[in-house]
């Protein structure tokens, strides 16, 4: 038994050097906003208000294997988005229900794919792209780039952490970087804005072979 506190003992100290290093680089030439600042600054979700399906081109790329399509992004209703990915030949790559608790349920998935890992990391993914936010009452901290006019919230998430970037005169986070107590996780960057619509965004892991980019099909 003081076997096992010990290693977890290690294994702690660990992960808290390890996130110690990944903040510094993150947070570098930034400034500790007061925690008043927290009820004035807010991070709106892109997705946030959208009524309707909206359409993608969509490329994922998992190890060896390749994907292309259109991605189907539908609100079902206040509380949930079912996800649709189907080849331009008309295959179904994957359909994915994600509710904002943070439930989800997997109507279907191809075979290359459907591993409880990979289903739970594209869950993570897209759940964090569509109902992005954080939560001000669960140890969130917020920075300023004087540099670049650049705010930074820092929020805690288990045992690493979540940072939301964004342009201090704008609601929307236009990155977003997942930590795990080993380093960065994933990276989120969202592009441009047309009819308050997302143009573009690439999700991207640091360990994982597994990325995504979509990119919005506007009516002309």
């Amino acid at each position: 038994m003081l076997k096992c506190l010990l290693k977890n003992l290690v294994l702690s100290s660990l992960c808290l050097l390890l996130l110690g290093g990944c903040a510094a680089s993150l947070l570098n030439n930034t400034q500790r906003l007061p925690e008043a600042a927290l009820t004035t600054v807010e991070i709106t979700p892109w997705f946030q208000g959208e009524d309707n399906p909206v359409l993608y081109k969509a490329n994922v790329d998992f190890y060896r294997n390749h994907f292309s399509g259109l991605m189907v992004i539908k609100p079902v209703s206040d509380e949930s988005h079912r996800v649709l990915f189907i080849t331009e030949l008309g295959i179904k790559i994957f359909d994915l229900e994600l509710f904002r608790n943070g439930d989800y349920n997997l109507h279907y998935c191809l075979d290359a794919l459907n591993k409880k890992s990979v289903v739970r990391t594209l869950k993570n993914d897209l759940a964090l792209m569509i109902y992005h936010r954080p939560d001000k009452d669960k140890n969130m901290k917020a920075y300023v780039n004087p540099l670049n006019d650049r705010i930074i919230f820092r929020q805690r998430t288990g045992l690493g952490a979540r940072y939301y970037f964004k342009r201090a005169d704008r609601t929307n986070a236009d990155t977003i970087i997942q930590t795990s107590c080993t380093g960065k996780k994933v990276n989120l960057q969202f592009y441009g804005m047309t009819d308050n619509l997302i143009d573009s965004v690439m999700i991207s892991h640091y360990k994982l072979k597994l990325d995504i980019h979509i990119t919005a099909l506007h009516e002309k």
